[in-house]
């Protein structure tokens, strides 16, 4: 499904200001982001295209600037003199900062800004009034009124959530819980792991999900990630700031390391087993060739249709059937009902039942043994400090 080319309620975006930072804002009422030394709400970026530049104008408000790409683009052309090549000699090397160039007070400042100036008449202005903008460089001058333009008039770009920005915001925030990985070595992981659409993955992720979600990305809704984890339960905090689809989100499945360790133990002894008696077969008795096959083949189908067989009863809370799951209704949650209106009591039943729902879709952990013994994965990606 296309992805929206405007910010919609609930998504999260990646906030891109004039002087460098990036933050991930989530667009929610409630919520706030910081731009410059002041606080707007998050719903303010709501249908603002991506990629698009927005700018404080005098009142407070973010406006989108038509045709500006460059978020550090100085907005006072007029000021700078034209470039000609030739050496610039001037500078205030010699000039003592006593802290009275700018002829114009704060008060004034704050004045020009209730009665509506431009930030760009405010900034001509300061300029102006500026003891010693005439005698600096040319390089001096478009250093200052870019400082000047980031205080006076704020800009910021909106960009999508994917794995290139997700990863520069989390390296520039805290490298360390991404085990300092950058876009460039993040692009080799899928690179080298062959990530594609429709293969089958097991994931080894100590990096917050955020490989977990380029993966997720890479693969689009069509294939499988078999994401294993320590501790309680896995760190997907990436992942939710994808603003993934269901489909896509459908694609993962968490499981506990500690089931990838007993399940490598019993296949090694399975193994074991099966070369022993293959090879007391070998010397008690040799058929010719096409015996051999065939018995291989019987062999092969008895052994698939046994594996069948032994497929796992889903269970989920004790139920074997999603119907009777759905018609246990703890006392709790009866208790709860008898205190709401019938409107929020009907809410509520519907919340519980797409939980359930929820609940009764995710594989087991022994839907998912099945899964890994009857099928093998196409890519192994460790991705983090465990070494399993």
């Amino acid at each position: 499904m296309a992805q929206e080319e405007v910010v919609s309620q609930k998504e999260y975006v990646v906030v891109e200001q004039s002087r460098g930072s990036f933050s991930i804002v989530r667009i929610e009422k409630g919520r706030n982001f910081r731009l410059g030394n002041r606080n707007f709400p998050c719903w303010k970026l709501l249908g603002v295209r991506y990629g698009s530049v927005l700018q404080v104008d005098p009142k407070g408000k973010l406006q989108p600037l038509e045709g500006v790409r460059d978020l550090d683009e100085v907005a006072m052309p007029a000021i700078l003199p034209q470039k000609t090549g030739d050496v610039d000699e001037g500078g205030n090397a010699a000039f003592q900062d006593t802290n009275t160039a700018q002829r114009l007070t704060e008060d004034e400042i704050a004045k020009m800004r209730e009665q509506g100036v431009g930030s760009a008449a405010i900034i001509q202005a300061l300029a102006e009034n500026s003891a010693t903008f005439a005698q600096k460089t040319e390089f001096s001058k478009e250093k200052w009124l870019k400082r000047k333009q980031q205080k006076y008039a704020p800009r910021l770009r909106v960009h999508r959530t994917n794995a290139m920005t997700l990863c520069g915001v989390y390296f520039e925030k805290n490298n360390e819980k991404v085990s300092n990985l950058r876009s460039d070595a993040l692009a080799q992981v899928l690179a080298y792991g062959n990530v594609c659409s429709g293969q089958q993955i097991l994931l080894i992720d100590t990096c917050m999900g955020l490989v977990t979600g380029a993966i997720m990305e890479r693969l689009g809704g069509d294939g499988c990630i078999f994401h294993a984890y320590t501790g309680q339960a896995a760190n997907l905090d990436a992942v939710q700031r994808f603003n993934f689809s269901p489909d896509v989100m459908d694609t993962l499945v968490t499981l506990p390391l500690s089931l990838l360790v007993s399940m490598s133990k019993s296949l090694r002894e399975e193994s074991d087993g099966t070369a022993k008696k293959t090879g007391d077969a070998d010397e008690e008795d040799k058929k010719d060739d096409e015996e051999n096959a065939a018995a291989a083949a019987a062999a092969a189908q008895e052994e698939e249709n046994a594996a069948e067989e032994e497929k796992p009863q889903k269970l989920v809370n004790g139920h074997s059937t999603l119907e009777s799951l759905l018609n246990e209704i703890p006392d709790g949650f009866k208790t709860r009902l008898e205190d709401l209106s019938p409107e929020e009591a009907n809410a509520a039943i519907e919340r519980r039942k797409v939980r359930l729902e929820k609940l009764w879709n995710r594989p087991t952990l022994a839907e998912i043994e099945f899964h890994l013994r009857r099928y093998f994965v196409d890519s192994l990606v460790i991705a983090g400090r465990v070494n399993p």
